[in-house]
């Protein structure tokens, strides 16, 4: 409204002129967009707190509190259905001073199942005024409830539950809270959908893992037993058979120049196949040691333990011209009895397959692999093809004739199984007449470097001919 003074010709007063506005559009439109702007700031805030919750229950408080917010009630729940067992749970809903039902809801109380499935938006605006009401709608009555809302949460056209809000006034929701309903629902739906199968995922991996832990624990004490009955098994042997290694060699011995030639074959065929078995019987008793023995983890300096090995192997050396290089070495936590075992076995296979160059050159050098430390021992031997490789580390598995390198094939086996219960590996890379690398690691981060007095990088420890 607004007003203008009238003048005479002297100047005086004589009246006004007054103009009226109608700008009763201009406020709807103005609180249209102030409730929109409301509306998106709650969905909002609504889609951030559902974002921090983790479980459907967070999930439905969060949006609970949101939809009371923005649409008057004196009763809201949220409840999930269980289509095969005809149930719903309730969990989320505020009802007052009103107790809700904590336990399982039957379907039938809500309303029709095909009327749930179908996900349909149900609004009585007066429930007062049904002929007959489910049984749901009674209890409101007595609650004295008139008006109910009910928005389905639909995820991929499938109701998986429905948002429920009761007034106490007839007619109480109008068509914008009605679209405020929808609205949150939408959203709702999907983020609790999505921590239902983060629960199942969770849920599943909780049995698997438990399952692991059973069949882990099954298998370790089946290996315990296999263990302790190959080890019996092989100590009980030992016996016998040096029995029949010792009698065939008394045998070549003192009768030796009186049997028959094919006689004193036989009885050396038959001492060297007993030397065989020993050897054999004496690998296992090894391997089933390994698994039966506890681990004593200390700080072990690999530079002297390498080089103790290099000089436990010199009878294996002589007549030979071999380069050794022994780079320096951290200090590993391990078992040091097993680890030298390791080592010992490493650097027999190095020397074993470079017999046949002139010069060998064996090369220990440090390595990190899977944030664990190790060595790796290099040699310019006859090699392998690397498809065999797989066969290196399994128990009497060979890649060449016992003519061509002597041997069980037990070694490798041994240092596989030496890793395994440091909780490390062992790998091999090489190519045939190109050398090899062995690596091994002791499930354990690298200490120190040892120190070692006019080192800098590779060095040669020693040198034997």
């Amino acid at each position: 409204m607004s007003a203008s003074p009238m003048l005479g010709r002297d100047g005086s007063l004589v009246g006004t002129v007054g103009m009226l506005t109608d700008i009763t559009e201009r406020k709807r439109a103005e609180d249209r967009l102030r409730r929109s702007a409301e509306r998106l700031a709650m969905l909002h805030d609504m889609d951030q707190a559902i974002l921090a919750a983790r479980s459907p229950a967070e999930i439905g408080r969060a949006a609970l509190g949101r939809i009371r917010r923005m649409v008057p009630c004196q009763r809201c729940t949220v409840v999930l259905f269980d289509l095969q067992r005809q149930e719903a749970q309730l969990i989320a809903g505020y009802a007052g001073s009103t107790a809700l039902p904590a336990g399982p809801i039957p379907l039938e109380t809500l309303s029709s199942g095909e009327v749930l499935r179908r996900g349909v938006v149900r609004y009585l605006e007066d429930i007062a005024a049904l002929e007959d009401p489910a049984p749901f709608y009674r209890q409101l009555l007595d609650e004295g409830l008139r008006a109910v809302l009910s928005v389905p949460l639909l995820v991929d056209g499938e109701a998986i539950g429905e948002v429920s809000l009761a007034a106490s006034a007839p007619s109480a929701f109008d068509a914008e809270h009605r679209d405020i309903a929808l609205e949150i629902t939408a959203p709702l739906a999907i983020a609790i959908q999505h921590a239902r199968l983060r629960e199942e995922l969770s849920r599943r991996t909780a049995e698997l893992e438990r399952r692991v832990a059973e069949r882990s624990s099954a298998l370790r004490a089946a290996t315990a037993e296999l263990e302790t009955l190959l080890y019996s098994v092989s100590h009980d042997l030992r016996a016998p058979v040096r029995h029949i290694s010792g009698f065939a060699q008394l045998l070549l011995e003192d009768c030796g120049s009186g049997l028959d030639p094919a006689v004193q074959h036989y009885a050396q065929r038959i001492g060297e196949g007993a030397a065989r078995m020993g050897g054999l019987l004496d690998d296992l008793i090894h391997l089933s040691r390994i698994g039966r023995q506890d681990l004593l983890r200390r700080e072990v300096n690999f530079e002297t333990l390498v080089e103790d090995a290099v000089s436990q192997l010199q009878s294996e050396t002589q007549g030979r011209d071999i380069d050794w290089q022994i780079d320096p070495l951290p200090v590993i936590e391990c078992d040091q009895s097993l680890a030298r075992l390791a080592v010992v076995n490493l650097l027999s296979n190095a020397l074993k397959f470079t017999r046949t160059r002139d010069r060998a050159v064996i090369r220990v050098r440090p390595i990190e692999a899977d944030d664990q430390a190790g060595i790796a021992v290099h040699d310019n031997g006859v090699g392998f093809k690397m498809a065999y490789a797989g066969k290196l580390f399994g128990v009497f598995q060979r890649l060449h004739r016992p003519d061509e390198f002597e041997g069980n094939g037990a070694g490798l086996a041994l240092v596989q199984r030496i890793a395994q219960k440091h909780g490390g590996r062992v790998w091999a890379e090489s190519e045939l007449d190109g050398g090899a690398t062995f690596y091994m690691t002791f499930g354990g981060t690298a200490g120190r470097r040892a120190a070692r007095a006019g080192s800098d990088g590779a060095s040669p420890a020693a040198e034997s001919s």
